[in-house]
């Protein structure tokens, strides 16, 4: 039987790549990990643990910005990416690249600056979550590079 572990992720720890946490049944440690992936245009985060002591499952999932706490669990067990943009190649589609950014929540300010680390060192963030704004920037024209974690 599946349950849902999300209301609990305060109590969890982060040990290298696996989230321990006390089961909810019998609160001996349950290891487990943090997976994301990207359906239609939206980021969906779970997790999914084993009780060392009952051997309960527990697993949930839920779509947007994970909890920070699991972001880097899932960055120590998967690394990160980096999506980068040519100045030169790009500069044609500025406006509709900030728009882009402007769409998905960025202030006038946070657009400014994404564009210019799009267009300078890269933006790093989870392989899903660089992939997804790739999908974005490539359905704007933008011509991106993807560097994902080996």
């Amino acid at each position: 039987m599946a349950r849902t572990t999300v209301a609990h992720v305060g109590e969890a720890e982060i040990v290298g790549p696996e989230v321990i946490e006390p089961c909810l049944w019998c609160g001996a440690p349950s290891g487990g990990i943090v997976t994301q992936t990207i359906d239609e245009d939206r980021l969906l985060w779970g997790t999914s643990s084993i009780c060392a002591g009952c051997g309960a499952v527990d697993e949930g999932s839920e779509w947007g910005a994970m909890p920070d706490e699991l972001r880097r669990a899932l960055i120590v067990r998967v690394g990160l990416a980096r999506l980068r943009a040519d100045p030169e190649v790009n500069r044609p589609l500025r406006v509709q690249v900030l728009r882009m950014f402007r769409r998905y929540g960025a202030s006038v300010g946070e657009a400014a600056d994404a564009y210019g680390r799009l267009t300078g060192a890269g933006i790093t963030g989870t392989p899903a979550e660089i992939r997804l704004l790739a999908r974005r920037l490539d359905a704007v024209g933008a011509t991106v590079q993807l560097d994902l974690p080996a």
